[in-house]
């Protein structure tokens, strides 16, 4: 969380060798936290052009082009990442191009991705959660709940995920289901603006 640190860090490392491709990489993921987006857009590039197909970094590069809104350029570019037959984090990916169809606008799109990284890490939270928000947005409560329910009886259930579990267990019409999430928001998350919203 010491973007500014790490930037130091990695620009040491960057001095001491410059052809060192995932310092480059890493630079940019820094840049990228730091909202400088034509500095991470470099740097990411610096690092493909020393490691061409690193799917790591087209990873990187294809979420920084999804952030700045070039919807089309960064699903290909996630794309080639997910091509990679040396890569092992294809549900990662996967999520990412889901929330860049989404922002794009091409829901199918989106839940498809979704589905297919949920297949992959059905363990991850932030999958779950996503692939629940946005099946219910599609007006499908009852397959959001199945997925919304797995998250919120395990460990990672948070406000958010509560939250939206409250409000799929009322568009189904199941009070004493919205009730028990609604007291569990209460105690876990007195002060969040998910309980406030709730009252």
């Amino acid at each position: 969380g010491q973007a500014q640190v790490a930037l130091g860090e990695v620009e040491q490392a960057i001095a001491a060798e410059p052809r060192n491709a995932d310092a480059h990489n890493l630079h940019g993921l820094v840049l990228m936290a730091l909202q400088d987006f034509a500095a991470a857009q470099a740097s990411l590039n610096r690092s493909l052009a020393l490691k061409p197909d690193e799917p790591h970094t087209l990873h990187n590069a294809g979420w920084l082009e999804c952030l700045q809104g070039r919807y089309a350029q960064g699903i290909g570019t996630l794309e080639q990442a997910l091509k990679s037959p040396r890569y092992g984090e294809q549900s990662k990916t996967l999520l990412a191009q889901a929330m860049c169809y989404r922002q794009s606008g091409d829901l199918a799109a989106a839940e498809q991705n979704f589905v297919r990284a949920y297949e992959l890490d059905a363990g991850n939270p932030m999958i779950a959660y996503h692939l629940a928000d946005l099946i219910f947005k599609r007006q499908d409560a009852d397959r959001a709940r199945f997925y919304i329910r797995r998250l919120n009886n395990g460990e990672y259930a948070n406000a958010e995920s509560l939250w939206l579990g409250i409000r799929i267990e009322r568009a189904l019409g199941d009070s004493a289901a919205m009730q028990q999430l609604a007291s569990q928001l209460q105690r876990r998350f007195p002060d969040s603006k998910e309980w406030q919203r709730y009252e």
